[in-house]
């Protein structure tokens, strides 16, 4: 391998870091608050947030780059190969089950209600 072919793959490898960093951190917060199957892809800018663990279950072969949001111990359930486009978000109050092979588009927004 040459030199300028070593220098080319460490520039392309700094230049991608601070998105691989984002998606290891995204995913510790999915870790945290989502049951997931294998297979799960997500991007530096998809989000998960519930008040407790296990509140969100994601089946596997599903690609997130929207935002999961469980309050008040609502539940999210979302089937197998699923897709969750950029700036979707599905939020919870008290119960959101989305079924298998489900796309979402961007910027919709679903919700439940409580009362």
């Amino acid at each position: 391998m040459s030199i300028s072919s070593k220098i080319w793959r460490f520039a392309r490898w700094i230049k991608t870091t601070p998105d691989r960093m984002k998606k290891r951190v995204k995913l510790r917060s999915f870790k945290k608050y989502a049951q997931y199957g294998p297979g799960l892809e997500i991007s530096s800018v998809s989000d998960c947030v519930a008040d407790k663990p296990g509140c969100i279950k994601i089946g596997k072969n599903s690609v997130m780059l929207g935002r999961l949001e469980s309050q008040s111990e609502g539940k999210i359930t979302v089937g197998d190969h699923c897709y969750f486009a950029f700036k979707s978000k599905i939020g919870s109050v008290c119960s959101v089950t989305i079924g298998n092979c489900v796309g979402i588009s961007s910027y919709v927004h679903v919700y439940d209600n409580n009362t």
